[in-house]
């Protein structure tokens, strides 16, 4: 008889730790109802972006080309360019009655910076991030990351972007993505408090307006058509970018544009990266031009085309400081027309708010 006793004792202490078990749990256990789950590889690495690396002729400006993949290899100083080698998993997870509510997170069992130098491509350093992004308490469920480093809050940092992490995995599908800075140095994380622009000195602002001002027209889309289209190119992106240098930040111009674009052998594009001559008629490839010695427009042009086209271009009259529609024959028509100057003169102080920035 007591023999019975005891079993029912001991019964009924397993019902009750296992009956806490379940209420202490129990958003996990409801969470498993109706619940999908769907994963694969990613394998984000220097090896598959097939990088390659130089200088221009005169050893001023760089070059770097890769596999149109995302994310892209970045600069991060005139010596070195850096690029998140991640390896892990894509998981997707869904609730049958929230079918068309999904979240989508990474998983990386490894996950590291590496900075490799221009030119040999060489191996230079390594951040690794393996470790404090698979901790426990590590916050958020990784969505996304940039490949260049940033400063926040006077940090060097790797911008990210993650669901915080919650009680309830199915609460996931119900929010939305927050930005955060994860530190290079101490690896510490930082929610986003303030605008990512806002943390930079004004002369480094200043700086990039000029790059942008200084290529006004080669990156202007106000014109019908535009100066890349009227020469039979595509869409080339020429616009200012930032590394850091020593201890300072400093700004340079950044061409942008795929394989398809590049000129015929020969052109004066190759006279400055020699190195670029070879991916001439290669397809599935991106180019970025890091120019720290920033060319004109023209010579901008002239990389790609031997004789620039004006042919049939107007600038709409919601886009001229005299409100009527005009025929551009030249860059200085642009200019003239657009804001009452000469290119080369000095940017006006309305410039920025008029570019909507």
């Amino acid at each position: 008889m007591k023999g019975k006793k005891r079993v029912v004792s001991i019964f009924l202490i397993l019902v009750c730790i296992l009956g806490g078990t379940v209420f202490v749990n129990r958003y996990v256990f409801l969470d498993l109802i109706g619940k999908h789950v769907e994963e694969r590889e990613v394998i984000n690495t220097v090896e598959e972006l097939e990088v390659d690396s130089g200088y221009s002729r005169d050893g001023k400006n760089r070059y770097i080309v890769h596999l149109d993949r995302n994310p892209a290899v970045a600069g991060f100083n005139p010596d070195y360019y850096v690029y998140p080698d991640m390896v892990g998993k894509e998981r997707t997870i869904w609730w049958d009655e929230g079918i068309w509510c999904k979240a989508r997170y990474g998983i990386y069992d490894k996950a590291q910076l590496n900075y490799y130098s221009y030119g040999s491509d060489e191996l230079i350093r390594t951040v690794d991030l393996s470790e404090i992004i698979n901790a426990p308490d590590f916050p958020y469920y990784i969505t996304g990351y940039d490949s260049q480093p940033v400063v926040y809050q006077g940090k060097w940092c790797l911008s990210m972007d993650g669901y915080i992490k919650t009680k309830r995995e199915k609460e996931l599908t119900e929010i939305l993505s927050d930005q955060f800075y994860l530190d290079l140095e101490t690896l510490e994380v930082y929610p986003e408090e303030e605008r990512l622009y806002e943390r930079y000195p004004q002369d480094i602002l200043e700086e990039g307006r000029r790059v942008r001002w200084k290529w006004d027209f080669v990156s202007q889309r106000k014109t019908e058509p535009d100066i890349w289209e009227n020469n039979g190119l595509g869409s080339i992106v020429c616009t200012s970018d930032d590394v850091f240098n020593g201890d300072s930040i400093k700004a340079y111009g950044a061409i942008l544009f795929d394989s398809e674009q590049l000129p015929e052998r020969g052109a004066k594009l190759y006279e400055e990266f020699p190195g670029l001559e070879k991916y001439c008629g290669k397809e599935g490839y991106v180019v970025r031009l890091i120019m720290f010695d920033v060319p004109t427009n023209e010579e901008v042009l002239n990389y790609f085309v031997r004789e620039i086209s004006f042919e049939g271009m107007t600038l709409g009259a919601e886009h001229t400081i005299d409100g009527q529609a005009h025929e551009i024959n030249s860059i200085d028509d642009y200019y003239l027309y657009r804001y009452g100057v000469q290119e080369g003169d000095e940017m006006p102080e309305d410039y920025w708010n008029s570019m909507g920035l």
